[in-house]
């Protein structure tokens, strides 16, 4: 009797714990237990004669059930956790353990499967890997879960000879959605982009936010079709979206790279798109790039370069060459430009358009600007002390010069440390600093300069979309006429026209005007004719070291006094 119930209690334990079901050979079931009706949602009378993929929730693929029969009809034991499908549709996780049964003949005459549920350790596992494989943000993988779906789809994709497309994309000025908006909206723009991404491209492979506002994606290479998918992509990303006032517009940029052509893993191809992408946005943004070969040896020379330039920097290899700026009637003495010119240790001394992909780099180029500044205000001081006649000397400046707050403050502070009058300092600024989010701060910094008596001119002027707007906002002071309009004027009506037309505003409105690019003496007379009030150019000067432009500056004031005299 003790024995008994003994049997019964672990029985009754057994099916407590345990799910279990027995099945012939051919994965027919022959019986189940409480438990496994319970997690099933089945009845007993609906599972047994049934075959046991009525619970299959197909999240396996085919090799993996292959595996598991080959083990067993093998004669061996197998264990493994499985992921079956209940009654009702929900989805449930089994630690199993199936046992093959051996008849007296030697032959298997059936299957012992005793499970333990894991539901809630696979779905705290499956929230861990959410973390770690997918942005919070956007609901999208990361970069982690795109590099190891991207391999696997690779290393299938390779199995059967297939090619695939590697996208990366980016949203064109997204730096300037968060700083004109804010970084809630910022945030709206992001996931409303990876929703109609997620629209277009998931039905076909994988999307992925790599960081910030880059989005990739992977699917099969559709050849042509490719190309038309990618419009596709950026037609919807162009659809205004929504604000709580207005709407938004944004558009983006899309680097492609292929497999097996371009790189053989996930890594390689990513960072291919990327470089492709970067491609698609020097080219003027809101347009698709595939990669090619070369842009690698390209992108190679240009992250050289910046070293070299970083380097240069920090070894005083940048220096300033400096332009005359002459009166036209010779009535005061000569301004210089500060130019800015690097002697590399290999190639020579260089003018900016031979290293013109620093200026790409944010912080380089905010770094330069500070170079330029301290050494034209040095420059000026030395030139004072030794008695150089000079009215000004004039920089120029970029927007990465206002990254940071107090520029007006900065410069002033560096004129009084070194002595130098703010009247003896120039700064040209051209209009795409006005088109930027920080605007409204750039203005604010160059009005200060101003109302302190540093001159502010605008340079290139004319080749813009809203100049006489800024004459009307921005403290301007002078006026530099683009050589594109000097190089004509005296044999072009049309731009004889113009220049007097910009002449005769400027004075106005109480402005000087400069006219750059004079190289001929037909131009300088024409542009003295019309009443230009200083001419800077190679028929005057070329850009000359500081000793040069010094002793050019000395000559013309020889000149002008012995021209006085007589």
């Amino acid at each position: 009797m003790t024995a008994n119930l003994e049997g019964d209690f672990w029985i009754e334990a057994v099916n407590d714990v345990l799910i279990v079901a027995v099945t012939d050979p051919a994965g027919r079931i022959l019986q189940v237990n409480d438990r496994f009706c319970a997690i099933s949602g089945y009845g007993r009378d609906e599972l047994v004669g049934q075959n046991h993929r009525i619970i299959n929730s197909g999240h396996h693929h085919n090799g993996f059930f292959r595996r598991m029969y080959k083990d067993i009809r093998a004669g061996k034991t197998w264990r493994g956790e499985i992921c079956n499908r209940a009654k009702d549709g929900s989805l449930y996780w089994v630690a199993t353990t199936i046992i093959p049964e051996f008849g007296a003949d030697g032959r298997i005459t059936r299957y012992v499967a005793c499970r333990f549920d894991i539901s809630e350790q696979k779905a705290a596992q499956l929230r861990l890997s959410e973390m770690a494989t997918h942005d919070p943000l956007t609901g999208l993988l990361n970069r982690n879960g795109l590099q190891a779906e991207l391999a696997a789809l690779l290393t299938e994709s390779e199995r059967h000879g297939e090619s695939v497309c590697v996208l990366v994309l980016d949203i064109d000025n997204f730096k300037d959605v968060n700083d004109l908006n804010g970084h809630d909206v910022g945030d709206l723009v992001l996931r409303t982009v990876a929703e109609r991404l997620k629209t277009v491209l998931a039905p076909l492979g994988i999307v992925a936010r790599l960081g910030g506002d880059e989005i990739a994606a992977a699917l099969p290479d559709l050849g042509l079709r490719t190309a038309i998918l990618i419009e596709q992509v950026q037609d919807a990303i162009r659809h205004p979206i929504p604000l709580a006032h207005g709407t938004f517009n944004v558009t983006a940029s899309v680097g492609l790279a292929r497999f097996p052509a371009d790189g053989g893993t996930a890594g390689e191809l990513i960072k291919r798109a990327d470089i492709a992408l970067y491609q698609a946005k020097r080219l003027g943004r809101n347009r698709q790039v595939s990669f090619e070969i070369d842009m690698l040896e390209t992108m190679r020379r240009r992250v050289d370069l910046r070293e070299e330039a970083a380097i240069g920097l920090a070894r005083g290899e940048f220096e300033l060459f400096y332009q005359p700026i002459v009166a036209s009637d010779c009535s005061s003495p000569a301004s210089c430009e500060a130019l800015l010119r690097w002697r590399h240790p290999d190639r020579g001394l260089l003018t900016p358009g031979a290293f013109q992909e620093v200026f790409e780099c944010p912080r380089l180029m905010a770094l330069i600007g500070d170079m330029v500044q301290r050494h034209a205000i040095r420059q000026a001081a030395a030139w004072l002390r030794s008695g150089v006649p000079f009215e000004k000397i004039k920089f120029n400046t970029a927007a990465a010069d206002f990254e940071q707050p107090g520029f007006a403050a900065r410069l002033l502070d560096r004129m009084a440390a070194d002595d130098v009058p703010v009247s003896c300092i120039g700064v040209e600024v051209t209009e795409g600093l006005f088109l930027g989010p920080r605007s409204s701060s750039i203005r604010m910094e160059l009005a200060r300069l101003s109302e302190n008596g540093v001159e502010v001119a605008f340079d290139d002027f004319g080749t813009g979309f809203a100049s006489l707007t800024h004459l009307r906002e921005l403290p301007i002071a002078r006026l530099k006429i683009d050589r594109s309009f000097v190089m004509n004027v005296s044999t072009c009506s049309r731009d004889e026209t113009i220049v007097r037309s910009i002449v005769e505003l400027a004075h106005r409105l109480g402005m000087l005007v400069t006219a750059e690019g004079v190289e001929t003496e037909e131009q300088y007379l024409k542009l003295a004719e019309i009443g230009c009030d200083r001419l800077q150019g190679y028929y005057f000067f070329p850009v000359l070291a500081a000793p040069d432009a010094a002793a050019a500056l000395q000559a013309l004031m020889v000149k002008r006094s012995a021209s006085m005299a007589a």
